[in-house]
């Protein structure tokens, strides 16, 4: 079936998209906002994760999730509109697990060590040498440190 542009924004008006999201982990204050207007608040939606928002119209909107611990994080979400089976939204950072967009929380992290320069290899990837700051999602990591003249160390499963 094809749908006008006028066919198109009266089937957005009549069957909305909708949004499910949660947060790893869980519990984070949540806001969904257009321009300067939270839809969650404005709406009477639940504003913690996991969090389902029904009604959503397509366009852009900026997300926010505040966590106690975790500091706050904001993403970019885009609605493409069109109510489906499998709707098409895409959000910065997002993972889909079991149909939901599940984004999780970054930390910080500072790794040194003595001597420095060492190359540092996260998930088998390496991210720079020591010492380091730098972002990591929530989650199990492996970290290796290698430095020529010194034994590997490496540490499997840190973190969660």
């Amino acid at each position: 079936m094809q749908f006008t542009g006028l066919g198109v924004k009266l089937h957005n008006i009549i069957w909305p998209p909708a949004l499910e999201l949660d947060t790893i982990p869980s519990g984070a204050k949540v806001e969904l906002l257009k321009g300067n207007v939270d839809i969650i608040e404005a709406n009477g939606y639940k504003a913690e994760t996991p969090s389902y928002i029904e009604k959503i119209q397509p366009g852009l909107y900026t997300l926010k999730f505040i966590k106690e611990n975790y500091g706050e994080m904001v993403r970019g979400v885009t609605v493409f509109g069109r109510r489906k089976e499998t709707q098409s939204i895409a959000i910065a950072g997002a993972k889909v697990v079991n149909g939901v967009y599940v984004i999780p929380f970054e930390v910080v992290v500072e790794i040194n060590s003595i001597p420095s320069g060492a190359g540092l290899f996260i998930d088998e990837k390496k991210v720079g040498k020591t010492p380091f700051t730098g972002s990591l999602e929530i989650g199990m990591h492996n970290f290796y440190l290698v430095k020529d003249g010194f034994e590997t160390l490496g540490k499997r499963g840190i973190g969660d």
